[in-house]
């Protein structure tokens, strides 16, 4: 049970992680900003594997539930499903940035085997969450675990993992808004380099601030 004293509005929450975000969005350099997300993949995969434990458990029969849904939430499905694989904005970037970009692509690529994986691991916790909770599954299946220990850390580790992820989705909206600025104001003709590199440290940070609420 959470208690009274940390039961505060989502956007104090908010505030107080303000700092750290803005500090995340400092770091510039996409293979810096790899590390964390290497480190968040590892943490979603964890979690995942706690989710599927418990998903997996005391299953009912699939002839208790519903085979389809109804026409009208078929639109709320094709945008949840193309949110999961929001990710896809930071294809480009990263090739540019790859030693060996030509893996990305192709049939075995890098791109394809990533997508794969993500959409089996989507259709996993999608089949069996209904499976398990049937209509009375929630927007989040973790919203469905049991007040335990465990699972209360598993909310943990996914708030985590999303925290340092934040950098790297930032990461190209940001460079997009960066070199334009850079294009219409001839900044690296007019401003020496660390006064351009001030600008950008505030930009980053008004952004985040920004996107924070």
């Amino acid at each position: 049970m959470v208690s009274k004293s940390l039961d505060y509005d989502p956007r104090t929450y908010l505030l107080m992680l303000l700092p750290l975000f803005i500090l995340l969005s400092f770091i510039r350099g996409l293979k810096h900003l790899a590390f964390a997300s290497s480190v968040a993949n590892f943490l979603q995969t964890f979690g995942l594997a706690i989710v599927m434990i418990n998903l997996v458990q005391d299953l009912p029969p699939t002839s208790s539930r519903a085979p389809y849904g109804s026409i009208r939430t078929f639109p709320l499905y094709m945008g949840t499903a193309i949110y999961a694989f929001e990710g896809i904005a930071l294809v480009l970037p990263l090739q540019k940035e790859m030693s060996e970009p030509e893996a990305l692509g192709g049939r075995l690529g890098v791109l394809n085997a990533g997508m794969a994986i993500v959409g089996c691991m989507n259709t996993a916790i999608g089949f069996y969450g209904y499976l398990k909770y049937g209509d009375q599954v929630a927007g989040s299946i973790t919203l469905n675990l049991p007040s335990t220990p465990l699972y209360q850390y598993c909310n943990l580790i996914f708030a985590l993992a999303i925290f340092l992820s934040y950098a790297i989705q930032y990461y190209v909206p940001f460079r997009i808004i960066w070199q334009a600025i850079l294009a219409k104001y001839e900044l690296k003709r007019r401003v020496s380099r660390p006064t351009r590199l001030s600008m950008e440290f505030a930009l980053r940070a008004v952004l985040v601030t920004m996107t924070s609420e």
